[in-house]
Parts: structure tokens; C-alpha cells; sequence
């Protein structure tokens, strides 16, 4: 990620909020902010609010759907990208760390749904 995506991820309403309030206090007196400019910038913080919240949402139904695919590969037989090549086996348990999520195959090896090129 680059800086300033990194930067703007880290970003909130909050800071929005606070950047808009200060910028109320310090503006010209003879030429204030019109309503239709202070309504545009209060409907980009409720739609970066709705952004990140939707985001989230799709993340963690990414993350029920990864499930999902390994769980219908239990008990069956798959081939995979091995470390010395091409390899096979019998995947026996589904395991997630954070984001995630591991195939065991044969109670030894760990690979990604994503190494898997066959399944029988």
C-alpha cells in the first residue's frame, strides 16, 4: 500500500469532522461557506462513512464465502501446487487465522484455496 493510501485508509469522519469544523471557524466573514457547499462536504463524510462500512461488509462476506468453498472440500481428494510441483492429497480440516484460510491436507500440510488446481 502506498503512503498516501495508507494515510487515507487511516483517516475517519472523525478527522473530516474535525477539518470541517475548523475550517467553519477560519473562514472569511465577508464571504462564508453557502449551504449547498456545507451540505456537499457533510454528504462526502456520510458517504466515506458508508464507503468504509460497506467495504467491511464485503470483506467479511469474502471471508464467509473462502469458508464455504473450503468446507465443500472436506473428505475430498484435490490436486495442488506443491512445493516440489504438482502434489495431491485428501484435505481433512479447514483452518482461518485473521483473514485467512488454509486447507490441511492429509493432517500435515497446509496450503490457500488458491493453490488448488484440481479436485477429484
Amino acid at each position: 500500500m502506498s503512503g498516501s493510501a495508507q494515510i487515507a485508509s487511516a483517516l475517519n469522519a472523525d478527522h473530516f469532522m474535525t477539518l470541517f469544523l475548523e475550517q467553519i471557524k477560519h473562514q472569511d466573514p465577508m464571504e462564508p461557506m453557502t449551504n449547498v457547499e456545507m451540505v456537499n462536504q457533510m454528504a462526502a463524510i456520510a458517504s466515506l462513512e458508508t464507503s468504509r462500512d460497506l467495504q467491511a461488509s464485503f470483506s467479511e462476506l469474502l471471508k464467509l464465502q473462502q469458508l464455504q468453498n473450503g468446507s465443500s472440500l472436506l473428505g475430498r481428494t484435490v490436486q495442488y501446487a506443491g512445493t516440489d510441483g504438482p502434489a495431491q492429497g485428501v484435505v481433512s480440516q479447514i483452518k482461518t487465522s485473521g483473514e485467512n484460510i488454509a486447507l490441511v491436507i492429509d493432517e500435515a500440510e497446509e496450503i490457500g484455496l488458491s493453490d488448488i488446481t484440481t479436485v477429484f
